[in-house]
């Protein structure tokens, strides 16, 4: 959400140590700096959903794909493999439906 404007006036908040440390932590886990982080979230007109804990499924998916390819090139996958994948993929689809229930579109008028 960089703008090109020049940004000049200034909103300043109070926070704990902790709670800066924790939107720094977000910020830098979505790629950004803290201002544009909290502008994105003030002024986004779509949901903004940080997903850290989207990085150990985004893992998780990773050495799948990597696993398969492997027995893809090797002949076959071995029956151990398919209930390994299998497993693998059950554990994602549960981790997402936890993650579902913490998300909250911040723009919602309910």
């Amino acid at each position: 959400m960089k703008s090109t404007e020049n940004k000049t006036k200034d909103v300043k908040i109070r926070l704990t140590e902790e709670e800066k440390e924790a939107l720094n932590s977000l910020a830098v886990d979505a790629g950004m700096s803290m201002s544009d982080f909290v502008r994105s979230i003030i002024f986004s007109k779509d949901k903004l959903i940080c997903l850290t804990e989207g990085k150990e499924i985004s893992a998780m998916l990773c050495q799948i794909y990597s696993d398969l390819e492997h027995f893809k090139s090797n002949g076959g996958i071995p029956d151990a493999a398919v209930t390994a994948v299998t497993d693998a993929l059950d554990e994602i689809s549960h981790k997402l439906f936890l993650l579902t229930e913490h998300l909250t579109d911040i723009h919602s008028q309910d």
